[in-house]
This record gives C-alpha cells, sequence and structure tokens, in this order.
C-alpha cells in the first residue's frame, strides 16, 4: 500500500492579508539592508585600525627586530590590540541586539547611523593613543580615547533603549524581562569610560587597564545572549 502524500498547510499563511505579508516582507528585507551596511561599517573600521602601522626605515647599525620593537612601537601595538577587541565586541552586541529589534522607523535608522559614524572614528583616537601614549602629551591621547568611546557606547545605549522601550520595534516572541533586566548593564561601559577619562588626567596606565577591563567584561556571554 503506497503511502499517502501530504500536502504543505498553506492555511495558516493563506489566512494572513496579502498587504501584511508583504509588509512583512518588506520590513524584513529593510532589516536585511541596515544590519548589512552596519556590518560594512564595521568591516571597515577593523581594517582601518591596523594603517597606524608603517615599514620601518632602519637607521645605520639598525636592526630591523628593534625597529619592529621599540618604545615608539609599542603603545601601537597596545592600542590596536585594545580596540580590535572593543570593535570586534561591539559588534557582537550590535548584533544581538538586532536579535531583539526586528523592525525599524525612521528614528531607529538615524540612531543607527550615528552610532556607525562613532564607529568608523575610533580608528583616529587609536592612531593618537599608539602614537603618544609613551610620550608626554599621552594623558591627552588618553582621554581623547576616553572621550570617544564614552560618546559611542553613549550612543549604542541609547539606540538599544528606543528599540526596546515599550516592546515598540522587538520581537513577539521576546522575553521583556530579560530586557529590562540588561537596562541597567547597558549603562557599565559608558561610566567606565567616563572614569577612564578622569582618571587620564593622574595615570595613564590606569586608564588602559580600564579599557582592557571593559573588554573583558563585555566579551563574557551576558544573560541576554540565550536569546
Amino acid at each position: 500500500m503506497m503511502p499517502m502524500q501530504t500536502q504543505p498547510d498553506h492555511k495558516q499563511n493563506e489566512s494572513v492579508p496579502p498587504a501584511e505579508r508583504d509588509s512583512a516582507s518588506s520590513e524584513s528585507a529593510g532589516m536585511s539592508r541596515l544590519e548589512a551596511f552596519s556590518d560594512g561599517v564595521f568591516a571597515v573600521a577593523i581594517t582601518l585600525l591596523a594603517l597606524q602601522f608603517t615599514l620601518p626605515t632602519l637607521k645605520a647599525n639598525q636592526d630591523l627586530a628593534s625597529a619592529v620593537f621599540n618604545d615608539a612601537t609599542v603603545g601601537k601595538y597596545i592600542s590596536y590590540i585594545l580596540s580590535f577587541a572593543i570593535i570586534g565586541i561591539i559588534w557582537v552586541n550590535h548584533h544581538i541586539t538586532f536579535r531583539y529589534i526586528r523592525r525599524m522607523n525612521r528614528k531607529l535608522i538615524s540612531l543607527n547611523i550615528l552610532f556607525l559614524m562613532c564607529v568608523s572614528f575610533i580608528p583616529y583616537p587609536t592612531a593618537l593613543l599608539g602614537e603618544y601614549i609613551t610620550k608626554p602629551d599621552g594623558y591627552f591621547a588618553a582621554e581623547f580615547y576616553s572621550g570617544v568611546m564614552f560618546i559611542t557606547s553613549s550612543v549604542f545605549y541609547l539606540l538599544w533603549m528606543y528599540g526596546v522601550r515599550g516592546g515598540r520595534l522587538v520581537g513577539s516572541d521576546v522575553d521583556m524581562e530579560l530586557v529590562r533586566s540588561h537596562a541597567g548593564r547597558g549603562l557599565l561601559a559608558p561610566g567606565l569610560y567616563l572614569l577612564s577619562f578622569v582618571i587620564a588626567f593622574f595615570n595613564v596606565g590606569v586608564s588602559l587597564a580600564i579599557y582592557a577591563l571593559i573588554a573583558i567584561l563585555f566579551i563574557v556571554p551576558l544573560e541576554t545572549d540565550r536569546f
């Protein structure tokens, strides 16, 4: 006896009005474009971090190793590693944010553009920090870096809060209790960057330690990651 072939159940799709299906499809395409554009900006920003490195010019009786690793280059390596880790972590959190936020409007797009403007600027304070961190003006380089990262993390927090507040743009399956529990933690990065800005006046090394601490804190999986 031949098994009966089952036909796909289209009743659920047929019950959704065509206009609503078209709207959902358009919304999904719009979100994909927003995320793809954001990923492109992140990719460019993280690549530009390496542009602060140039081929060394050897002086008389100087070996290549001492030209590559010296007091003038150590700051560049430190700033590169820190910024690469921080931008990578920001990308991960941005990716997770848009697993919660499923719809968009003009304000959300504008906030995301503002946030990406901040991200694309990070290579400049990174190069500044790398060049001057071992010099007398290193304190200003650290302050400038802290200021840029404070603004970037604050705009990202605003993006998150606007998207999830009241569930206006989140998916229907999102646990809003989980969202509310994350609200306070989102202020941790801006707070620490503000602290590093103040401390840079007195001790640049401690500011660098705070940057590393931020990277460590946010590389650890959060409760919101499980969604």
